[in-house]
């Protein structure tokens, strides 16, 4: 948040934090929302990707027109470049922006983008989007894959078990990892015109008939405004695929793969509506509260589109997880890290300090103990996380015992970023991982310069 932030924007978004990488003007009854390069995916470095606070347009121009109070009749994207670069294929970031823009301006009618995107979107249209060219998806092929990450377990066990899958969702069987790159004649490195092949919907399933495609944002301990973004495109992109009215000129990869996590059964259905779904213990308290009406003003206008974003589905990941998980997770976090092993000396402290990259581990305890780091961000955290910080700047992390640490990595996500690709989280990296969404390590496996 800067200086110029409008004060009923701060009142909009309260204690949740004003994301500091998008600058907010006011004119009237109309709010512009201006990103950066990077928010838009057109920086030689770092782009940053949709879910990240500065560059989740749609989630922020929702809950800035959503609130019963101080809402705005009208959003603008804009952008900080004087002129944007002409969208080719392997700009993924740049090109999934402008789809991404084309699409929600296109639903909702109180959104409007800035003459220099709508000349880029136009250029997008008449290359990509249009009779002039055959885009083709990508399929995910053999297993998805199992990490330690919290989110990657609830993911696992609801595809793993059917039961539990229809006792939560209603719906069973869910497939994982939906394939969401899209190429230009033919699936290839060169021929990207969205992100690569990593990305991917977490949870999928069909109605009973085969004519309704579920898909579901799976989220544990994360709050953050991007799911909304996240479920937008999500919703759109398969929506264009998929369904039945679908544009002619994207053709449904025919897959040849055995083991492609159920697309086959996708492949033959004829989809005729799209639900969309948020699935997770927590949601961002703008999006939580019923009085301000976001995910029914994100159903406006998409229903005639056959797209429906469905009520969010809130679980208990304590109760979904084994018992292993649940004791990990649900024991207090201030008595657990309130007895460390040992107590550090300042000759430890300072052999720790050298193993972070990024300044000091003090300063940085430090820093996370101050207003100032938490304002603009997020919303501040309770007494009970001060509570261990300050046991942990005053002791040293690497006296906590390995469940201490699980345990306060698993508390501070709430507040700050993991790693998009691997769910780690770095002390070393917090800044670039929430600026980026991946960790440096990530980055480079996927291609991201």
């Amino acid at each position: 948040m800067n200086n110029s932030t409008p004060e009923r924007v701060i009142k909009i978004l309260k204690n949740n934090g004003v994301p500091t990488q998008i600058e907010f003007t006011e004119r009237g009854n109309t709010i512009t929302l201006t990103l950066s390069d990077k928010g838009i995916g057109c920086s030689d470095k770092g782009n940053q990707n949709m879910q990240v606070n500065g560059a989740a347009f749609e989630g922020w121009a929702l809950l800035l027109k959503a609130h019963p109070t101080y809402g705005y009749d009208n959003v603008v994207l804009d952008v900080k470049m004087s002129k944007l670069p002409e969208p080719e294929l392997k700009k993924g970031h740049f090109n999934r922006f402008l789809y991404r823009a084309m699409r929600f301006s296109d639903y909702y009618k109180w959104f409007g983008i800035s003459k220099k995107i709508k000349e880029a979107v136009n250029i997008f249209k008449e290359r990509f989007y249009s009779n002039a060219s055959v885009l083709v998806n990508n399929i995910g092929e053999g297993d998805a894959g199992s990490n330690s990450h919290l989110e990657n377990q609830i993911e696992s066990l609801l595809y793993n078990s059917p039961e539990l899958a229809k006792n939560i969702t209603g719906i069973s069987p869910l497939n994982r990892q939906l394939a969401v790159g899209l190429f230009q004649s033919k699936v290839d490195s060169k021929t990207n015109v969205f992100t690569g092949k990593k990305s991917a919907i977490d949870l999928w399933g069909l109605s009973e008939n085969k004519d309704i495609l579920h898909i579901f944002e799976l989220k544990t301990k994360n709050t953050q405004v991007g799911v909304l973004t996240e479920l937008f495109f999500y919703a759109c992109y398969v929506y264009d695929v998929f369904s039945e009215n679908k544009p002619e000129f994207i053709s449904k990869n025919m897959s040849e793969i055995e083991d492609n996590r159920g697309y086959n059964d996708l492949f033959k259905a004829q989809i005729k509506t799209i639900s969309a779904h948020i699935l997770t213990d927590k949601l961002h308290s703008r999006i939580n509260d019923n009085n301000n009406g976001v995910i029914t003003l994100m159903r406006k206008s998409c229903e005639n589109k056959k797209i429906h974003f469905a009520d969010p589905i809130l679980f208990d990941y304590k109760t979904v997880c084994g018992k292993e998980t649940i004791e990990l997770i649900s024991s207090e976090i201030n008595e657990t890290c309130g007895s460390p092993q040992s107590y550090m000396s300042k000759d430890d402290i300072v052999k720790l300090e050298n193993t972070f990259s990024s300044g000091s581990f003090l300063s940085f305890i430090d820093e996370i103990l101050s207003d100032d780091f938490w304002r603009g961000r997020y919303e501040s955290p309770d007494d009970k996380i001060f509570n261990v910080l300050e046991t942990i700047a005053s002791c040293g992390y690497q006296s906590l015992s390995g469940e201490q640490k699980d345990l306060f990595i698993c508390e501070m996500s709430d507040y700050l970023q993991r790693c998009g690709r691997c769910g780690e989280f770095n002390w070393s990296e917090a800044t670039y991982i929430e600026f980026n969404g991946y960790c440096a390590y990530c980055e480079r496996q996927m291609g991201i310069t």
